[in-house]
């Protein structure tokens, strides 16, 4: 679909006589060929079309990461998250620890749990779930919070249970698609 709201249509037949061309038809135009890479492309499952990393980290440096794990009050039995440990890029571009303390930080482990973060890719998308609960995401056991501008949104991603043993985790970004 595109702005508009117009949609195209395209319908494929089998492989054409030339073995790395398809025929096509966009809507009731005429019959065309098209490359074999060109239809294995359109004909991808939904899923590895999706935006499937964890975070957005761009090509700039990450300017504040934040951890959190959420866990029951121990009086009220209510999800509440601990003191975030808060890591933040300073402007002589290292990073520092700035909560619960500050502090300098290993800049190697830092580099690489920001780079995980980036090109960590999700799979098995559910996109409305009855409940989240079923995930281990009501509540989840942590939230991973990631500034790419100073002053701009956080992309937030809580972890809630595992599938089984060695399995992924499961994760919840909310307002993501």
């Amino acid at each position: 679909t595109l702005a508009s709201g117009a949609s195209i249509n395209a319908a494929f037949g089998s492989v054409a006589a030339i073995p790395t061309n398809h025929y096509a038809r966009i809507g009731d135009g005429p019959v065309i060929l098209i490359p074999e890479n060109s239809f294995f492309e359109l004909n991808r499952a939904l899923d590895v079309l999706r935006e499937f990393h964890l975070f957005d980290t761009g090509n700039g440096p990450v300017a504040r990461v934040e951890f959190a794990w959420i866990r029951p009050n121990k009086e009220t039995g209510a999800p509440e998250e601990s003191i975030p440990v808060t890591i933040e890029l300073q402007e002589d571009g290292h990073y520092q620890m700035t909560q619960p303390m500050s502090c300098p930080v290993n800049m190697d482990r830092v580099g690489r749990f920001i780079v995980e973060m980036g090109t960590e890719t999700c799979k098995g998308f559910v996109d409305a779930p009855e409940s989240l609960a079923d995930y281990g995401l009501e509540p989840p056991n942590a939230r991973v919070s990631l500034w790419t501008q100073k002053d701009g949104p956080a992309q937030v991603a809580y972890f809630g249970a595992k599938e089984g043993k060695g399995e992924e985790a499961r994760i919840n970004r909310p307002g993501s698609t």
